[in-house]
């Protein structure tokens, strides 16, 4: 199976960063720019499960492996997510 890892440098306070990407006001805002209605539904807790999705289109769910506010979010996708809200794990494209 191909591991993707990817890394990026942001000249902005790291406490910014990281409400944009956990506060869900500011997240809608950001995600915007790539799918209109997009959103996440779940906790920002170590362990847990959440999903990154547009009500019209669906998404995908990511396991949070490590959550260190406001440092670091290491997530593993680990399905996609219909519109209607069913999980595939076993296709290609949720793999």
């Amino acid at each position: 199976m191909l591991s993707l890892q990817y890394s990026i440098s942001i000249e902005v306070d790291r406490e910014a960063v990281w409400d944009a990407l956990t506060d869900p006001d500011l997240y809608r805002a950001w995600a915007s720019a790539f799918s209109a209605n997009s959103q996440f539904v779940g906790e920002w807790a170590q362990g847990s499960t959440i999903d990154f999705v547009d009500p019209a289109f669906g998404g995908t769910r990511a396991l949070l492996d490590e959550v260190r506010s406001p440092e670091r979010i290491r997530a593993r996708h680990v399905a996609t997510v219909s519109a209607d809200g069913a999980l595939e794990t076993e296709s290609d494209a949720a793999r």
